[in-house]
């Protein structure tokens, strides 16, 4: 919307998670999980 495009371009989450070694070993993604915990809340408005 700004004329740049995103392709190579670092972002950063509006949520910040830290993904532990331990759950990536699972196969656990705990910044996803909390992006939908978000937008589930959302829902709930």
């Amino acid at each position: 919307m700004q004329g740049r495009y995103l392709e190579n371009q670092q972002l950063e989450p509006d949520i910040e998670v830290y993904n532990d070694p331990a759950s990536l070993l699972k196969g656990e993604d705990k910044q996803l999980e909390k992006a939908v915990e978000y937008l589930l809340g959302q829902l709930a408005r």
